[in-house]
């Protein structure tokens, strides 16, 4: 940091020169100038923490044991044991309109999609799932699974992660 220091002796006086009035000091007085030129100081402490959030939207479990059942659109995350004892396969439908946070994955209930698939229908839009992208995709093999599909508003689809 740098200081300058400075004197100055001057006797009062005063002027009129048009409407201005300029006064100069008669007493001694002391100038000092700071410089912000010296290293950073250390840094200061941790504000305090803000309050906590509203929860989030719960997980739901959600059994399906009918063929050509639709889901309902949602924001939130749902697991959706499939039971399929239909003797064929079963189809599942997602939401005709889905909604923006919406999530849910699927997973053979009884262990025998091998023999009686569960295929999950898009309903009209595309589900980009780790088999590719197209209308449906399937699980083929007892407890056998779906990663989480997450409804994708931007590019109107339905993608798969996990």
């Amino acid at each position: 940091m740098t200081i300058n220091v400075s004197l100055v002796v001057t006797p009062i006086q005063v002027s009129l020169n048009g409407d201005n009035i300029l006064v100069t000091l008669s007493q001694p007085y002391i100038a000092v100038s700071l410089a912000n030129t010296g290293p950073q100081g250390p840094t200061g402490a941790t504000g305090a923490t803000g309050a906590t959030g509203p929860a989030g939207p719960g997980a739901s479990v959600v059994p399906i044991t009918a063929n050509n059942t639709t889901l309902t659109a949602a924001a939130g995350w749902f697991f959706c044991p499939v039971y399929n004892n239909t003797g064929s396969p079963l189809t599942i439908f997602l939401p005709l309109a889905p909604v923006a946070g919406m999530f849910v994955s699927f997973a053979d209930g009884l262990q025998n999609a091998a023999a009686h698939n569960i295929i999950i229908n898009g309903n009209g839009k595309s589900i980009a799932s780790f088999e590719g992208v197209g209308g449906t995709t399937t699980i083929g093999n007892n407890a056998g699974t779906i990663n989480p599909l997450a409804w994708d508003a931007t590019n109107n689809k339905w993608v798969q992660f996990g």
